[in-house]
């Protein structure tokens, strides 16, 4: 099912599944770029991940992921 889009024409957000816990909504403002690949067409995945559960490493260029149109 295709995302519901605000008037720009972005994602609102998305459901994500946890291994722990029921699903969520997350805006998309808060999601991650995950990977993009090209079957017949562009398609960008992006996924939320709660920032205390990252490490050091990766909190240090987490921005450089951050949902973008």
């Amino acid at each position: 099912m295709p995302p519901q889009r605000n008037p720009k024409g972005l994602p609102e957000g998305g459901n994500q599944v946890y291994a722990d816990v029921p699903a969520a909504w997350v805006r998309f403002e808060a999601m991650y770029y995950f990977q993009s690949c090209n079957t017949g067409g562009n398609r960008i995945v992006y996924w939320y991940q709660f920032p205390p559960d990252l490490g050091s490493r990766m909190l240090a260029g987490i921005n450089t992921l951050s949902a973008q149109p």
